[in-house]
């Protein structure tokens, strides 16, 4: 068994340098795809509040997502495109000279060029979120800060009851009735919904698991795991979705969310495996999905693999208040660094700086606070509580 289990692992290491090479690939075939990369022109408010600001995005249209998530509060958005761009070509504002006052440019950063400017921030497309498993499900718990631990023994006090699917009937009902409703209600008309058969084949049903939280036989909610075909790969969290009634009653909501990350935690561990992806998240330190996935012992990390990453060039004094709505993650001697906006009146007060403890992450080396007159002091948590 040790002799198959090595044979397995040595086989993983040969493949994924081939994995990487394949997702070149992939990059290579957008930027030739040159339909794919345009001139867009965004104009909304920074989340919770009446700023609004003006970006000019140069990059793949696929993408666009990045830009919303940094920068708008997605209900009053509005967006033109100004036509196709060459992506191995230089691209700023004066470009367009329709635009006036931009607040911001992002521009694709080809991944062979040198790193930009001083002032310029290196942004990757996402981060991945990934968690060490112990070898028990009693072992998990006492990793997880106190906070976390009474929330899943509240869970587990509720009395859900555990189902794994069964059939196609059941991915549907899962697709229908918990994960379109679920997607609709958190990113409303922007909500990104593949069709059905992207969730459910018989190749990929033989090799993931739909687990279910149920209450009076009623089902509440469902996560989706993709279990590895490699050894020594992590188990990956696909897709989790709740019905619309749960959803409006924050409490209840809670409750089933961590009931389903508790089950899907349980169910890799009991197969043995030792890591769990819990997906992409936008490079935002105050992004509530990636400050939810860190409490459950997520690290970040920039994938080598991912070749796309974007410059981001603030050309407004509106940069700080910018920095102020959404704390950048961004690349600075290829490691993941920081930046927040920050007044001097709440640096040093202790809900603060417990804020920024918090929410830092291992691979996170430094917190950068930029105040409004241009002042950088520099914070460094390397083994956050």
């Amino acid at each position: 068994m040790r002799q198959k289990f090595q044979v397995k692992m040595a086989l993983a290491n040969v493949l994924r340098p081939l994995r990487k090479l394949r997702f070149l690939g992939y990059y290579f075939k957008d930027l030739v795809t040159s339909d794919l990369f345009r001139a867009t022109y965004l104009c909304g408010n920074l989340p919770g509040s009446d700023t609004s600001i003006k970006v000019l995005f140069l990059g793949n249209a696929k993408q666009i997502h990045l830009v919303n998530d940094i920068f708008f509060d997605s209900s009053n958005l509005q967006q033109q495109d100004l036509g196709p761009i060459n992506p191995l070509g230089q691209h700023h504002e004066h470009s367009y000279p329709e635009l006036s006052e931009i607040d911001a440019v992002v521009t694709n950063h080809l991944f062979w060029a040198k790193p930009p400017k001083k002032g310029v921030y290196l942004v990757p497309i996402f981060l991945e979120s990934m968690t060490p498993l112990p070898a028990t499900i009693e072992e998990l718990l006492p990793k997880l800060r106190e906070t976390e631990r009474r929330k899943i023994r509240k869970a587990l006090k509720a009395g859900f009851e555990i189902e794994f699917a069964e059939n196609e009937a059941d991915y549907r009902e899962f697709y229908d009735q918990m994960l379109v409703p679920l997607m609709k209600r958190r990113h409303d008309a922007n909500a990104l919904i593949n069709p059905f058969e992207y969730l459910y084949t018989e190749a990929q049903a033989a090799r993931s698991s739909l687990i279910f939280v149920k209450s009076g036989g009623k089902r509440l909610g469902g996560i989706h795991i993709l279990w590895p075909t490699l050894a020594g790969s992590p188990a990956y969290f696909n897709k989790m979705g709740i019905i619309d009634e749960v959803s409006q009653d924050a409490a209840q909501f809670n409750l089933v969310n961590i009931a389903l990350y508790y089950q899907m935690f349980n169910a890799a561990i009991q197969r043995g495996l030792t890591m769990m992806d819990l997906g992409v998240v936008s490079p935002i330190l105050n992004n509530g999905l990636l400050q939810f996935k860190g409490k459950w012992g997520a690290n970040c990390y920039d994938l080598e693999q991912i070749y796309y990453k974007y410059q981001i060039r603030f050309c407004s004094s509106k940069q700080h208040e910018i920095l102020r709505s959404k704390y950048l993650i961004h690349r600075e001697d290829n490691n993941l660094v920081a930046t927040i906006g920050v007044t001097g009146e709440e640096v040093n007060t202790p809900n603060f700086e417990g804020m920024l403890k918090s929410s830092s992450f291992p691979n996170l080396k430094k917190i950068y606070l930029t105040y409004p007159d241009g002042k950088i002091e520099t914070r460094c948590y390397s083994n956050p509580e």
